[in-house]
This record gives C-alpha cells, sequence and structure tokens, in this order.
C-alpha cells in the first residue's frame, strides 16, 4: 500500500504546483512538498481543507519513505487517491477560469 500511497500522494503535490505556477509562484528546493501545501491556501480558500489533508499525507510518506515500510493501510490509500482525483477536479476547473490558455 505505500506505493500506491506515494503514487497517489505524487500526483496531489504535482497538481498542487500546477497552481503554484500558473499562479507564478515558486518553492525553493528545501522543504519544497511542506511550503506548496502551505501556500496553497492562501490562493484560495478552496484549497485550505484539501491542503491541510494532504500536508497530514505528506508527513505519512515521510514516515513509510524515510523511516518503516508497511504502515499504510489500504483504506488511507484509496482515501488518497479519492481525495486527489478531487482535488484534479479542483485544479482543472480554477484553471479553465483563471488560466483556461493552459487547459486544453
Amino acid at each position: 500500500m505505500d506505493l500506491q500511497f506515494h503514487a497517489a500522494y505524487q500526483a496531489a503535490f504535482r497538481l498542487a504546483t500546477i497552481v503554484l505556477a500558473a499562479s507564478k509562484l515558486r518553492t525553493a528546493q528545501t522543504r519544497h512538498h511542506w511550503t506548496t501545501f502551505h501556500i496553497l491556501p492562501e490562493l484560495g480558500a478552496q484549497y485550505r481543507e484539501l491542503a491541510d489533508y494532504f500536508d497530514q499525507c505528506r508527513g505519512k510518506r515521510n514516515v513509510a519513505d524515510y523511516d518503516r515500510a508497511g504502515d499504510i493501510a489500504e483504506t488511507e490509500a484509496r482515501e488518497l487517491l479519492a481525495e486527489a482525483k478531487k482535488f484534479r477536479g479542483v485544479v482543472l476547473a480554477w484553471l479553465r477560469d483563471k488560466h483556461p490558455t493552459l487547459v486544453p
């Protein structure tokens, strides 16, 4: 489950990075995952709840990647994937509204 959790987390992180980049914001290489999810709510209230959730997942991902493997439950991986998919819809809607030339 760790790999599935990690893949869903990466999807959410990349989506958040798209929002920041489209807003002409960049993060430094140091602590860029943490920074991304802490800046995201400043770009709109619609991101606050998801950014908090993804930041919690960032912590779990760090533990699974760097400390101990096998602690991620199947339900956590499925939940994160569902939230990442929901976030994708939010990001696409935002892009269509704010930056329509970036969406085919």
